[in-house]
């Protein structure tokens, strides 16, 4: 969704990405700056080998690094399974609270995310247990765990639909009535990935 704080801008929608963070939901921004934390490193591509026949999944993402060295240097991170780990309610990192509000103005600093003086409207990941979150995912991979949703109160799904910067009236959001009843009673965070 976004750099957060210390990262480039790189919303794609900051008008829809701007609703959401003015929204009231209870928001948990895993951005760059803090998916950043954790690199694939030569080290993690071992301990997957290690794992490969232990289930499929750990087996395709062992071929994957084996054969995309580029992957293995360093400078590839674990952006989007870092963000799995979390919304699935694993405590990997710290979230700092920040009144935070987005560049909606034409420009290069466009859909940048910036934190303010005010109200905390979010939270947003600044500091990561790499090994740890390392661990969760390998955990998961092989066989010895499952990702949990401690945070939904139902299974249910949840719909978003974001307008385009031409359309923003367009923007809205609806759950089943379960769902909305839970939410009354304990608010729902709202995972966006930078």
């Amino acid at each position: 969704m976004s750099g957060a704080t210390e990262s480039p801008p790189c919303a794609t929608d900051p008008t829809a990405a701007d609703f959401v963070v003015r929204s009231g939901a209870a928001i948990r921004l895993v951005s760059l700056d803090g998916t950043n934390q954790v690199p694939l490193t030569a080290g993690f591509a071992e301990r997957v080998a290690g794992l490969r026949d232990r289930a499929p999944g750990i087996g395709v993402l062992g071929e994957l690094l084996s054969k995309n060295e580029y992957m293995r240097s360093g400078s590839y991170y674990l952006w989007d399974p870092l963000a799995a780990v979390l919304a699935a309610g694993y405590e990997v990192g710290t979230f700092s609270p920040a009144a935070l509000s987005i560049d909606t103005d034409e420009g290069p600093t466009s859909g940048a995310t910036r934190a303010g003086a005010g109200e905390p409207n979010a939270a947003y990941l600044t500091k990561v247990d790499a090994t740890a979150a390392e661990d969760v995912l390998l955990g998961v991979l092989a066989g010895a765990g499952s990702f949990r949703l401690n945070a939904c109160p139902s299974p249910s799904p949840v719909s978003v639909s974001l307008g385009s910067t031409h359309a923003p009236e367009r923007c809205s959001c609806s759950a089943p009535d379960d769902l909305r009843d839970a939410t009354a009673q304990r608010r729902r965070p709202i995972v966006m990935q930078g």
